[in-house]
């Protein structure tokens, strides 16, 4: 592997829902790519070193060159080490198989939408729930996609989270904080009852002011129209489009509804 420093990487804007470049953060990611000494292997070649990523770990952490650098460092260490691009979906098809989650176009800006309606009761091991979170990061960036848009419904959750929910939640967190962090530009949340309003409320305290800023609360299902057409929201918010579903599993057919290759 060469040393990423010497590497030259062309200045890029931020797609869509994400704020333009300041000059203060095109400063701090000049720094941020003169300094960098971490490597990527051979066959990771997705995960792109361009400014935007960079600058999604510097607002991560606030605007820090230092600290942005050194989560940055952090995550390559982790990428070596836990080689993430070379997770399968054979590896993590049991989530999806549970029909809880479809991955599909777009928002009006373009933006690449996850659908997830978290369940009642946890079906599925934390640990593939938390793979399937980085194996839908990696194949999003192998398609040429750097962000995406989460929408999720709680229309089928009527009680506060079980402690191993509670779990797989927290190591989800900590994977996109830690290694993709504001891959989602936002977070729409949608027919969230009150009991989860509450814990929302705890959790938000312990989030960066820039994972504060994609998170767009209180919505009812017409509210996602304004960031997403009728005919390409899910019928099952209203909107117009459905997804196939396999036959075999009883889930959403995830490679049939997911982002085509960008050109």
């Amino acid at each position: 592997c060469t040393l990423l420093k010497h590497l030259h990487f062309p200045p890029i804007e931020l797609m869509s829902h994400h704020e333009p470049l300041t000059d203060a953060e095109r400063v701090g990611i000049a720094h941020m790519r003169n300094n960098l000494k971490g490597t990527l292997l051979e066959d990771d070649t997705h995960f792109l070193l361009d400014d935007l990523l960079m600058a999604r770990f510097l607002r991560q952490k606030k605007g820090n060159p230092e600290k942005g650098l050194a989560a940055l460092e952090a995550c390559l260490a982790w990428r070596r080490e836990r080689k993430p691009h070379r997770i399968t979906f054979e590896d993590v098809a049991v989530w999806p198989a549970t029909g809880v989650v479809v991955i599909a176009e777009k928002t009006k800006l373009g933006v690449p939408v996850v659908y997830f309606t978290p369940p009642k009761g946890l079906k599925v091991p934390a640990e593939v729930r938390a793979d399937f979170t980085v194996w839908y990061c990696e194949e999003l960036m192998r398609r040429g996609y750097n962000e995406s848009v989460t929408v999720m419904d709680f229309s089928r959750v009527d009680a506060a989270p079980s402690g191993e929910e509670e779990r797989a939640r927290k190591m989800i967190d900590e994977i996109r904080a830690n290694y993709y962090p504001l891959f989602d530009s936002k977070v729409l949340l949608v027919n969230m009852p009150f009991v989860l309003r509450v814990i929302f409320g705890v959790m938000t305290a312990f989030l960066s002011e820039a994972q504060k800023s994609t998170l767009v609360t209180g919505l009812k299902p017409k509210h996602l129209l304004d960031w997403i057409d009728a005919s390409d929201l899910s019928d099952t918010l209203g909107g117009q489009r459905s997804f196939p579903k396999s036959a075999e599993t009883g889930g959403y057919d995830i490679f049939a509804s997911f982002p085509p290759k960008r050109t």
